[in-house]
């Protein structure tokens, strides 16, 4: 079942990269799915991207669009303007109770700075190196810092697929 998951998630990724007209029956499905899963059209509007799949992570999943419909969540698009000893402050001002805050404020993929400062064997800090273009062999290994290693270092995140295959190809090579 895994290599069936991981090569069914490696075709999307030609979807992604270089035919993205590929993808709209993905979506259709994806958007087909709310409209069942997701009743209320006020929730479901919150909850409809307004970009194409695959320009953000695809959640694989068909169990948490039914949890958004019960009575006891609330589906806040708003800003957060504050979090209080018992809730959350949005930005309509309006301060809601909570027992729990899923803050889903996406990532930074491709920020490879650190606040660790790690000097190469020529004096060059790597921050430095890598201002402009980060560069890794095969993710891995920076040219100048010998010893030094990274997992899913640069141009190794991959957003169609499981990392995890990433990083264990990634540790194989630096063992």
């Amino acid at each position: 079942p895994r290599n069936y998951l991981y090569w069914r998630q490696e075709i999307l990724g030609v979807g992604y990269t270089l035919k993205p007209k590929i993808l709209k029956l993905a979506e259709k499905l994806a958007l087909k799915y709310l409209r069942e899963a997701v009743p209320d059209p006020e929730v479901r509007a919150k909850l409809t991207p307004d970009y194409r799949i695959g320009c953000k992570r695809v959640l694989l999943t068909n169990d948490y669009l039914q949890t958004l419909c019960r009575p006891n969540p609330e589906v806040i698009t708003d800003s957060v303007a504050s979090i209080t000893e018992s809730g959350v402050v949005a930005s309509d001002g309006r301060e809601r109770e909570v027992d729990a805050i899923i803050f889903g404020t996406g990532f930074k993929t491709l920020d490879f700075t650190s606040p660790v400062h790690f000097v190469g064997a020529d004096g060059r800090e790597l921050n430095e190196v890598w201002k402009d273009k980060p560069r890794a062999y095969f993710g891995v290994a920076t040219a100048g810092f010998p010893n030094l290693f990274f997992i899913t270092g640069p141009n190794s995140r991959v957003a169609n697929n499981s990392i995890v295959f990433m990083i264990e190809v990634q540790i194989r090579y630096v063992v």
